[in-house]
């Protein structure tokens, strides 16, 4: 199935929002609402080690979630759910792995 003709709701173009965020240590969580493609800059850091186009938090071993909430940028029927992590795939739950 082609998505290219979608609205992205969860883009900050759109006009999307982080609402509240567990951790924002490596990389600021709006990064993760920007419409651009993932990009890797090597050797490019900033504040918090090595820069993160998308959103990026420490590793929790205490039990407890990490997670974001966000306000998408407009009301929705949903028809169509596609989550994607374009790194990082072995860090998803298995049931979200495809």
């Amino acid at each position: 199935m082609d998505y290219k003709d979608q609205i992205d709701i969860a883009s900050s173009d759109q006009g999307s929002k982080v609402i509240y965020c567990s951790d924002e240590f490596f990389a600021d969580s709006s990064r993760m609402l920007q419409a651009n493609d993932p990009v890797w800059i090597e050797g490019k850091y900033d504040e918090n080690g090595k820069w993160m186009d998308g959103w990026e938090s420490r590793r929790r071993r205490d039990g407890k979630m990490i997670f974001v909430l966000s306000g998408l940028a407009q009301p929705l029927l949903l028809i169509t759910l596609i989550l994607t992590q374009l790194t990082l795939l072995e860090t998803l739950r298995p049931e979200f792995q495809s």
